[in-house]
């Protein structure tokens, strides 16, 4: 084999893997330049003002250790020069976070200088490190990480006395500033993994924010669609549903169809039907959205509502037997009649529709202090105990519901629980799997003096 290319074999080798080896440092180091603007500002306020301490404080030492007043001045006010900079607005920001991390290490030097080197004054180029990653940019972290060692190693060869206090130094600067530097790279360590923690905590912020505007701009996007299917179903669907019920109507007197097309007549009619209550459901979700669902209340005495919905539901149930339990005694409550008796409806409908083998359903209704109680109890499927948090939420279906087949829009209970809110009243439930689900609903009772004056603060808005 040729020597040559024997030897040009590690290079080929190293040439090839240096540029992995570059991306995947740089996808451990943090990026930098990732804060908020109003989050580096805030830092960089608190940073510059430190400085101005620097200032003063920088002064005040040159005078306490028996420095002339203009030497202490003229150190101080090559901080203040840095601190003005600093501070410029029309500077970017790396400009101004460069101009306060070379500020901060300027004054820890020129501390040192005047203590005479005192060793315990070093400590100052750690903390100004620490805080100088505040920024979370790379060019102010650069520039005080290198003044740190070049001032230890340079001052240190020129004014060994102005560095260090202590013959070692004086001898080998460089050595001590190899040291100091180690020191100092090892609180850049700190420094550098806090600050990638920080950023990846900030990205996964970022994430959130960015995955819940995109749900909420989606639901609003379903909501407006939702709201145009509607509206834009219910005329073509009145007229079907009035056109089905006219032939209906005129083959029942006349008797012209078939028994066949009679039933097929009325699955139209019955679908038709439906339909439109779905529309209407959307309906009211779009108004209770935009704030325009308002109520109509006036005082009706609740047992005689479930009689009534009672015996308008019994002829129409082959598998399901519905019970109902009214006390004698008028129990008198205000609202709207007829939002009152959608919910009522809605429960009964999701009794039947949840029981899908039949059975018995129990409408309860009495009174308990001070306010009348009605529960809906089915024999159905039940809900799972991590379904009922979410139960009246806007479209949220137990996971139970997809597996026995039942259809539905997940819409129904929200809406009950919006009319009941309204109403001022509860609405709580109880479930288990295999076993059932009891309804509750509280409202408050209008304290009446005579059936014909009731007494009852306003319905909540």
């Amino acid at each position: 084999m040729n020597i040559f290319a024997l030897a040009r074999r590690p290079r080929t080798v190293l040439a090839a893997t240096m540029p992995r080896l570059v991306h995947k440092l740089r996808a451990t180091l943090p990026r930098g330049h990732a804060l908020p603007l109003d989050t580096w500002q805030s830092r960089h306020n608190l940073i510059v003002g430190l400085l101005w301490l620097h200032v003063l404080g920088v002064f005040a030492f040159g005078l306490g250790t028996e420095h002339t007043f203009e030497h202490s001045f003229f150190e101080s006010l090559v901080v203040a020069v840095l601190a003005l900079l600093a501070g410029w607005k029309r500077r970017s920001r790396t400009f101004r976070a460069a101009m306060s991390s070379l500020g901060l290490v300027t004054a820890a030097a020129l501390l040192i200088h005047l203590s005479g080197g005192y060793i315990e004054l070093h400590f100052l180029f750690f903390v100004t490190v620490g805080i100088i990653t505040l920024y979370h940019d790379w060019t102010a972290y650069l520039i005080a990480s290198s003044y740190v060692i070049l001032h230890h190693g340079i001052v240190g060869v020129v004014l060994p006395e102005a560095v260090y206090n202590h013959p070692d130094a004086f001898v080998h600067p460089w050595k001590w500033a190899a040291i100091h530097g180690a020191f100092v790279l090892a609180v850049s360590v700190v420094g550098i993994l806090n600050w990638k923690f920080a950023e990846a905590e900030q990205a996964r912020s970022e994430q959130a924010l960015r995955e819940q505007v995109a749900a909420q701009e989606a639901v609003q996007l379903r909501d407006q669609f939702l709201s145009l299917a509607a509206h834009e179903l219910k005329t073509p669907l009145t007229s079907l549903l009035g056109y089905a019920e006219v032939v209906q109507r005129r083959t029942a007197r006349l008797g012209v169809l078939p028994e066949r097309d009679q039933r097929a007549l009325q699955v139209i009619t019955d679908q038709a039907q439906r339909l439109q209550s779905m529309i209407e459901v959307l309906f009211d979700v779009s108004k209770m959205e935009r704030g325009q669902f308002h109520l109509t209340p006036r005082p009706l005495e609740l047992g005689h509502l479930l009689r009534r919905l009672v015996d308008e539901v019994r002829p129409v149930l082959d598998k399901h037997t519905v019970e109902l339990e009214a006390p004698d005694a008028a129990l008198i409550v205000v609202g709207d009649e007829l939002r009152l008796e959608q919910v009522v409806q809605n429960l009964l409908q999701n009794a039947v529709k949840y029981s899908p083998s039949g059975g018995r359903i129990a409408i309860r209704v009495y009174q308990r202090e001070g306010r009348a109680i009605l529960e809906v109890t089915d024999q159905g499927i039940g809900i799972p105990p991590e379904a009922l948090p979410n139960l009246f939420r806007r479209f949220f279906r137990a996971r139970n519901v997809d597996a026995q087949q039942i259809h539905g829009l997940g819409i129904g209970l929200y809406v009950v629980h919006q009319i009941i809110s309204l109403h001022g009243g509860q609405i709580d439930v109880q479930s288990e799997v295999g076993v059932g689900t009891t309804f509750a609903i509280s409202l408050p009772i209008a304290v009446v003096t005579t059936i014909s004056e009731p007494v009852m603060a306003p319905l909540a808005a």
